[in-house]
């Protein structure tokens, strides 16, 4: 992102000394400064040349030590869109003598490193050279995405809850008036097997909207104590038999001992129903899927795959297939209500997203990590109290 005219060339000013002494330590303010600084050499079209001071910080975020980074050009180090527009921004950094954007640098791992970059132009001698001071925005850009997201799921959830709940009183009638119909009817006559399925149809109709009443929060938890290990134990009966008949094998992993936690068994039940059939369809040529639980403690120097945990003791429960797996775009949007991979009609993309919603409630998280043919694992984290 190019600010513009921002960062426009000011008056020139008469060179002088700064009003108060510059302090012995001046270099070692620069080396040392939290935001990255360097300077490079310009070629004759304004694009930067070679490093030739890089500071402490700037070697850190990089992951590349001095010596490495001395040896290449800030273009090296850009990402590719920030790249394709360095012509256009060295073109305004020798009109204006100084830009202001937004740019992506790559680290040496691999990482995208967010950042606010100005550069202004001055001389050394007869050389043009550039100094650049860069600001790392990476955590700020998180968490304006956090907030955008928390946004719109909050208007996604009003707005699915709220016609949830009128399109559930419709199917009510409908119900209530084909149980009716069909008493007066006899079993044997073709109106009879009509009303029949309208009633079924009305019931998965409404086995929907009660998905979309706990996504959107309008089903009340009704939490007791319970221990985990019990609750995956009872689960596995009626998980067994989806795996069996998508050639799945489902595996147990159970911590030796747990304390009971507060938890609604029955919505439980559901969360691990709901990844587990999702995982099913990730391994149409079957494979395993385990549960396993265990204790854990979250500090905040933890690192989780779930954001936003606060520290404390936790129940963890994972659960892992042997599937295809799913790339970081299909990764970041697996807990959005309606969003599916499958085929047109062949799900409802609510699976996952009802599941989060419901450990939510719990107080808790849960966090994916999936890479492409390495499977995937859905990590939930349940606090002693609720």
């Amino acid at each position: 992102m190019y600010y513009g005219d921002i960062y426009k060339k000011g008056p020139e000013l008469p060179a002088g000394k700064s009003s108060l002494p510059l302090p012995a330590n001046f270099n070692d303010i620069f080396a040392n400064g939290l935001d990255a600084i360097f300077i490079n050499e310009l070629k004759e079209d304004g694009l930067p040349g070679k490093f030739v001071y890089i500071n402490n910080i700037f070697c850190q975020r990089s992951g590349y030590t001095r010596e490495e980074l001395l040896s290449m050009s800030q273009l090296e180090l850009m990402d590719q869109d920030t790249q394709m527009a360095a012509s256009d921004l060295a073109r305004e950094l020798m009109l204006n003598g100084g830009i202001l954007f937004e740019s992506s640098y790559i680290a040496k791992d691999g990482c995208k490193l967010i950042s606010e970059t100005g550069i202004h132009r001055f001389k050394s001698g007869n050389k043009d050279m550039a100094v650049s001071i860069v600001r790392d925005i990476s955590g700020r850009r998180q968490n304006e995405e956090r907030m955008l997201h928390a946004v719109k799921m909050e208007t996604v959830c009003r707005l699915a809850g709220g016609i949830a709940h009128e399109f559930n009183n419709i199917l009510m009638g409908i119900s209530g008036y084909s149980q009716l119909a069909l008493r007066r009817l006899k079993d044997n006559t073709s109106l009879a097997r009509d009303l029949e399925l309208i009633s079924e149809l009305a019931d998965r109709a409404a086995e929907l909207t009660r998905q979309l009443l706990t996504f959107a929060g309008r089903q009340p938890i009704d939490p007791s104590d319970a221990d985990i290990n019990e609750v995956v134990s009872e689960a596995a009966g009626m998980l067994g038999h989806i795996t069996i008949s998508q050639n799945a094998e489902l595996i147990l992993t159970l911590t030796a001992e747990t304390e009971k936690i507060r938890i609604d068994r029955n919505q439980i039940k559901q969360v691990l129903l709901n990844i587990v059939i999702n995982a099913c369809d990730a391994m149409l040529a079957g494979g395993r899927i385990t549960l396993k639980t265990s204790e854990t403690i979250i500090a905040p120097e933890t690192r989780v795959s779930v954001t936003g945990l606060k520290p404390g003791r936790y129940v963890q429960l994972s659960v892992t297939d042997t599937g295809c797996g799913m790339d970081e775009e299909i990764r970041q949007h697996i807990f959005e209500p309606f969003f599916t991979t499958r085929a047109c009609g062949e799900g409802t993309g609510l699976g996952l997203a009802t599941a989060h919603s419901i450990i939510e409630q719990h107080k808790g998280g849960i966090g994916v990590t999936s890479k492409p043919g390495k499977g995937t694992t859905l990590d939930i984290y349940l606090p002693r109290s609720v």
